[in-house]
């Protein structure tokens, strides 16, 4: 008999499933946006619309659009114009993911702060950064590409590798990490399935895939994993 796993997966925009009228307006670099390869979209609790792109990162308040880049010299400008992941954590902090390192917006200033300037992110200024993720306890799951996975401890302020293999072959490619019901994390890499991971102990198992498909409930989607 077939198990059935079921892992929340992040959807922007998920209102009721009803039938009703709806209009889509095209953002393009036509009318701001800094580049048409979109890699990630976040919004934010002020209701602005993070839009990263291969060249830059877009503010969108619906009729205009700010685009932030790197700019050589200045180490509070985003760390790199290739944008991939997006996140806004309990503090309201946006964390910005790119193919060097990450930036943390400050909106104070209406600039970021680099990797370099938050101790415990150091090691990662010039990593590949694929996904990012917050857990229900506040910790700070980092993927890449090429390193591997990293976890941020809250109660510490402590960054630690969290080592994953497969067939006794070391994983550095990560693509995706969600947190499920039950409070474990999953993550996606380049083998054939997901590792879940018990989020106090960082201990993990590894489940093949077979087949994945969207289960959409009003309001709560989730990937269901047979």
């Amino acid at each position: 008999m077939n198990k059935a796993l079921y892992v929340l997966c992040a959807f922007l925009f998920m209102g009721p499933l009803f039938a009703q009228s709806l209009r889509f307006d095209q953002i393009n670099v036509d009318n701001g946006l800094s580049q048409n390869t979109v890699n990630c979209m976040l919004k934010d609790a002020h209701g602005y619309l993070w839009i990263g792109t291969n060249d830059g990162l877009n503010k969108y308040d619906g009729y205009s659009i700010k685009t932030y880049k790197h700019q050589i010299g200045d180490s509070l400008s985003l760390a790199n114009n290739k944008v991939y992941c997006l996140l806004e954590d309990r503090q309201g902090q946006l964390w910005v993911g790119t193919s060097n390192g990450i930036s943390i917006y400050q909106k104070h200033s209406d600039q970021f702060l680099p990797a370099k300037h938050h101790p415990a992110l150091e090691n990662l200024k010039d990593y590949f950064i694929r996904s990012l993720f917050e857990d229900d306890l506040g910790n700070l799951w980092i993927g890449t590409l090429g390193q591997g996975l990293f976890r941020l401890a809250v109660s510490s302020n402590r960054l630690e590798q969290v080592p994953i293999s497969h067939k006794q072959l070391a994983i550095s490619d990560v693509s995706s990490i969600l947190q499920g019901q039950n409070g474990a994390v999953w993550v996606a890499t380049g083998a054939p399935g997901v590792f879940k991971f018990e989020v106090q102990s960082a201990d993990y198992q590894f489940f093949h895939l077979k087949k994945v498909k969207v289960v959409l409930k009003v309001g709560r989607p989730y990937l269901k994993i047979v």
